[in-house]
């Protein structure tokens, strides 16, 4: 009997993960479709008889299985799954029943018809015969993705759910103004709408997202770090994120109010899939590659962030830095009540790619703590005895206005992701590139990232791999990213530093030369500063010294402009924190 490949592969997240701004509902559709293979898995055994369903390997909004099968009887199964998908937790309601009677952590919940809002997400399938020879697992891959792609290309846009109700105007549907309102929603005071009590109009998929998101918060937290007594609250809305500060907080005035979505993808994670050592007889590498990576980013990675932001809760100030009060709903007791919520979300987990938004004052810090020590030494066993290949990732971060709305943010992140991924030489690199925006609209795409920063910096006229060259300019290493705290303190010394006001002087008149360029290499920064060096006395000679090392090979104004940009960024309390690596008001050791 033939063996056949199932492709699942969860599409078009701007009209169905990151069509609103609420972060339950972007939570929802994430865990959806990060849960989904458990649902399908079920599916597929349930219509396909014939023998056991292997899993290849799951992880965020991918998944694939082998299982044998008739030609007719698997043509049918995958027609059978595609339609049950359709009504797979259509009604929030219904689907709310079913999770209320979740404790801890159960997996087999995730199973159940009806638990998972997958009527309301894009989740397409391919199924195709693997074939005999060696490589016959790659080839059906190969096959189902392009399937993938032309079915994806015949159907674009929101998934349109048939209920039979009554429907009022999309642009009166809390959330999300794409699909129409059709359903009452409970909501806390503050967000109900006129007329309503406690409650708000939505639409049937914002409705169905948003109560998974919110009955799976902490579920997923459970799954991934496998506690089942985990407990923790996040914040329902990016405002509570970077909103709120308690009165009298003394925070640099740039900082104030403004998140930080950070998009981090692994450097040439598919190369290394097909490298991979298999470490279980019969195994596939994408198998290995997948189970080692989740061991890294479960154990490495989310236990010690998560860790930390729950430490930081000891200290009075960690607390009100990292968490708020908010109000909340919640829908297993229909009631509503105040809660201590973390500043902080994951959009996107399980796979190459993950995707955070948290207060933009830890952002800097945050990512050098990833580079250095929670994603560090991570190796992949590859053909060659003893051989391994270290995982690198790139990373963009994204700092702005807490009203920019998070679909252009999440885009810019990754614009900058895969721009971070330039960095020069032949083996990739840890790397990340920050941008920080003032305005709360972002350009629009990589290539509009690319105008703005020509329009920023004065970049010469177009040439031949420009593109290139200019981008690998704002990719930071992490070891200039752990000297920035070092140097900005070496900048801020009263007797051998140099004042931010001549920075900023130096800054506007290279501007106003057009030298910012990368093609302009002349004025370095000793022979920018020569006058006020001249003029200030040789002790300022050793803040210009730390400035012009840290630059490296950028040029004397780029250097300057990303200085200005991170400046606030570094210590954005003047506390030191989080940075010196104590718990502030404790004198101690964070964990």
């Amino acid at each position: 009997m033939p063996a056949f490949l199932l492709w699942v592969e969860g599409v078009d997240f701007n009209t169905t993960v990151f069509d609103t701004t609420d972060l339950s509902c972007i939570r929802g559709a994430s865990l959806g479709l990060l849960f989904a293979p458990y649902r399908i898995k079920q599916l597929l055994e349930e219509c396909s008889a014939d023998g056991p369903v292997n899993e290849i390997f799951t992880g965020a909004s991918l998944a694939a299985f082998k299982f044998t099968s008739d030609e007719k009887v698997a043509h049918q199964t995958i027609k059978t799954i595609r339609s049950k998908l359709m009504q797979e937790g259509i009604d929030w309601e219904k689907l709310k029943s079913i999770l209320v009677t979740i404790e801890g952590y159960d997996p087999d919940i995730l199973k159940t018809q009806g638990a998972l809002p997958l009527a309301h997400l894009r989740i397409l399938l391919a199924y195709t015969e693997i074939t005999a020879d060696e490589d016959g697992i790659d080839k059906a891959i190969d096959r189902a993705r392009a399937d993938i792609r032309s079915q994806q290309l015949q159907s674009l846009g929101a998934p349109l759910t048939h209920l039979a109700v009554k429907a009022v105007r999309p642009d009166k549907a809390r959330f999300g103004n794409i699909l129409p309102a059709t359903e009452q929603f409970p909501v806390p005071t503050d967000l109900q709408d006129n007329g309503l009590e406690r409650k708000a109009w939505m639409s049937a998929s914002v409705a169905a997202r948003r109560t998974f998101g919110r009955l799976m918060r902490q579920y997923f937290y459970r799954a991934e770090l496998k506690d089942a007594k985990y407990e923790a609250d996040f914040v329902n809305t990016v405002d509570h994120i970077a909103g709120g500060l308690p009165n009298g907080t003394t925070i640099k005035e740039a900082v104030h109010n403004k998140v930080a979505v950070v998009h981090i993808d692994g450097n040439q994670f598919t190369k290394i899939r097909q490298r991979t050592r298999l470490e279980t007889a019969g195994e596939h590498r994408l198998t290995t590659f997948a189970k080692k990576l989740r061991e890294y980013q479960q154990g490495n990675f989310l236990r010690p962030m998560i860790g930390w932001l729950t430490d930081q809760r000891a200290s009075s100030t960690g607390k009100e830095r990292l968490t708020r009060v908010i109000n909340d709903h919640d829908l297993r007791e229909d009631s509503q009540h105040e809660v201590e919520a973390f500043r902080f979300e994951t959009l996107l987990w399980g796979g190459d790619e993950m995707v955070f938004v948290m207060p933009s004052w830890i952002a800097l810090w945050w990512a050098q703590m990833f580079f250095d020590q929670w994603a560090k030494d991570w190796t992949m066993p590859v053909h060659g005895e003893g051989a391994t290949e270290t995982l690198t990732h790139a990373m963009g971060i994204v700092i702005c206005d807490r009203r920019t709305p998070l679909r252009q943010a999440r885009a810019m992140a990754e614009a900058l992701c895969n721009a971070a991924k330039s960095v020069p030489g032949d083996s990739p690199a840890d790397a990340v590139q920050i941008e920080v925006f003032e305005s709360v609209d972002l350009p629009d795409s990589a290539a509009g990232l690319a105008e703005y920063r020509r329009t920023r910096y004065i970049a010469p006229e177009k040439k031949e791999d420009k593109d290139e060259k200019e981008a690998s300019l704002f990719t930071l290493t992490p070891t200039e990213l752990r000297d920035l705290p070092g140097l900005i303190a070496a900048l801020e010394h009263d007797e051998t530093g140099l004042p931010r006001s001549q920075a900023y002087r130096q800054l506007h008149s290279l501007r106003d030369q057009g030298a910012l360029s990368h093609d302009n290499t002349i004025n370095t920064i000793k022979s920018v500063f020569k006058a006020y060096l001249a003029a200030a006395g040789k002790g300022r000679e050793g803040g210009i010294k730390a400035l012009a090392d840290w630059g490296g090979d950028r040029p004397a104004g780029l250097t300057l402009a990303l200085l200005t940009h991170y400046w606030d960024y570094v210590d954005p309390f003047g506390d030191g924190w989080p940075r010196d690596g104590k718990t502030p008001g404790t004198g101690e050791a964070a964990a």
